[in-house]
């Protein structure tokens, strides 16, 4: 799941290093994807590395939940600060344009494919996912080629009433809220890992990564102040991450894992963005801005090249669905999701201009 980048320059300047956070994200959820699936007749010889490519995959969908839940919240206040109130109008208007226009592409595309007999995809499957529903287990299942837009599902949903809560609460009590709201998701979350509650898909998890998002963007010059004193915090958090997803799964490995996760990503995405440091500065390079820039198609797009071959009618070559993804992906960013994203921000424009001409 994927995050946004909402607000024009001349209101909030660009975070370079979240762009380099989203294109991290991306690669780990393809580099999973890849062990996972897409070669896993090869790798199935290497277990060891099996067993951690699902970590990689859930690390960088929760890395892009909390950059989400972080980027938003800064959106909203400083549009708040900068405007005097929060529209949830103008809020829903950039990310409609933002979300729905690639999905819809990416939707029919698989549905095309699958009436040609290419792949197979049920129509309800594709309901489901247009309906930001692939979070929810009930029903028919979402099926591979459109399995990943549970994340999707996760943020619509948590941004159905994330404006209003903003705006119904005083600042004071927004971050209190949302560190209680992160406490109750992990909660559930743990209680599912060892009970074996529930669905496949981590729903409390999830939210909780969103959530921790926001409340870092709410309490982030306290814990700027706190760290001020740490050398290379940033690469530290990172060390600490990678050890984690190089742990094979076991009932406390998982429990640490689930609990300290969220809160980790949470901590890094501040510091690097608030301190220069040599992770900041691999965030900030060329290729890593090109690919944060294009992560969401990107993310949409590898679903349908990194699937395990007995999904094609055709068994494809081993390069051919990696190249068939380097070329799609960023066709879909730049002739859609770009073009639809900047319109979107115009609409959001018009009627924010709209609304002062009529007080």
């Amino acid at each position: 799941m994927p995050a946004e980048r909402e607000l024009a320059p001349a209101v909030q300047p660009r975070i370079r290093e979240l762009d380099g956070w989203r294109a991290v994200s991306v690669l780990l959820v393809i580099a999973g994807h890849l062990v996972d699936f897409r070669y896993y007749e090869f790798f199935r010889d290497f277990p060891g590395l099996q067993a951690v490519a699902g970590i990689w995959s859930r690390l960088g969908v929760h890395t892009f939940f909390c950059i989400s839940g972080f980027v938003i919240t800064r959106l909203l206040v400083s549009e708040e600060a900068t405007q005097g109130c929060i529209s949830p109008g103008r809020f829903y208007i950039r990310r409609v344009f933002k979300i729905l226009p690639p999905l819809v592409v990416y939707l029919l595309a698989v549905a095309a494919l699958s009436a040609a007999g290419i792949i197979s995809v049920n129509r309800l499957a594709l309901l489901k996912s247009g309906m930001f529903l692939c979070n929810i287990q009930n029903g028919p299942n979402c099926e591979f080629f459109v399995d990943h837009t549970w994340t999707l599902a996760i943020e619509e949903q948590f941004y159905l009433v994330f404006p209003a809560i903003l705006i119904l609460l005083k600042p004071a009590w927004r971050s209190r809220l949302f560190i209680l709201l992160t406490v109750l998701f992990l909660s559930c979350s743990l209680a599912k890992s060892l009970w074996h509650l529930g669905t496949p898909v981590d729903n409390g998890g999830s939210f909780a990564s969103i959530a921790v998002g926001v409340a870092a963007a709410l309490t982030r010059d306290p814990l700027i102040r706190f760290f001020a004193g740490f050398r290379y915090p940033s690469a530290a958090i990172v060390v600490i991450l990678v050890i984690l997803s190089q742990v094979p799964h076991t009932i406390d490995t998982v429990l640490l894992y689930k609990t300290c996760c969220p809160l980790l990503i949470a901590l890094m995405l501040i510091l690097s963005v608030s301190r220069e440091s040599l992770v900041g500065a691999f965030l900030r390079c060329r290729p890593m801005q090109l690919v944060g820039a294009m992560s969401y198609s990107l993310y949409l797009s590898q679903q349908l090249f990194l699937a395990r071959g007995f999904l094609y009618l055709h068994r494809p070559t081993p390069l051919e669905m990696p190249i068939a993804l380097v070329v799609v992906a960023p066709l879909l960013y730049w002739f859609i999701e770009r073009p639809c994203t900047r319109l979107g921000r115009t609409f959001a424009v018009r009627q924010k201009n709209s609304g002062a001409s009529t007080d």
